[in-house]
């Protein structure tokens, strides 16, 4: 006959064991999570919307993405407003207008407030309107070889998607186009 207390041992033994296989899968899988997740950081800075799309669409839970990001921003390497800093920086000094960072950060799911103190601080020493006239001047010859008409076009479409605004544009093609 059956001895139940060794049936209810082994049934014992057999849940204690799925119960470590589980365990030690979810902290394997927190892991991979973490692991990717600094691996996308070593890249570059990542916004938090940025850094939560990238780790589920590697296929992590969302609970456990929420986590490991407030974990990463706890100890300072997923800073949304240090990164609207860096980037508002970075367009400065590639002369792009304030207008192109201010939806390209918007995008990345950095707060309205961040982008205006960011991109404020960034281009309160840049004047942008000369910026614009001076990009415009750099591609003075590629405008003469077309008709008038044709140069306003392609100008105020140069202006408009490297982020400067109506006024800024329009301002810069009437000086430098006439």
């Amino acid at each position: 006959s059956r001895n139940p207390c060794r049936f209810a041992r082994v049934t014992f033994d057999f849940m204690l064991t799925l119960l470590l296989l589980q365990t030690t899968l979810e902290a394997c899988q927190k892991f991979s999570l973490h692991r990717d997740a600094l691996s996308l950081l070593k890249r570059g800075l990542r916004t938090r919307l940025e850094l939560a799309r990238k780790l589920d669409a590697r296929g992590h839970a969302e609970t456990d993405i929420e986590q490991t990001i407030a974990r990463l921003e706890a100890v300072g390497f997923v800073n949304d407003a240090r990164l609207a800093q860096d980037r508002a920086q970075i367009a400065v000094d590639r002369s792009v207008g304030r207008h192109k960072i201010e939806r390209k950060l918007a995008e990345a799911g950095v707060d309205d407030a961040t982008i205006r103190k960011s991109v404020d601080d960034a281009y309160e020493p840049v004047d942008e309107a000369r910026t614009a006239r001076e990009l415009l001047r750099a591609r003075l010859a590629q405008y003469s070889r077309v008709d008038a008409f044709t140069a306003h076009r392609r100008a105020i479409g140069f202006l408009l998607r490297r982020g400067f605004g109506d006024e800024i544009v329009h301002s810069a093609v009437v000086e430098v186009l006439g």
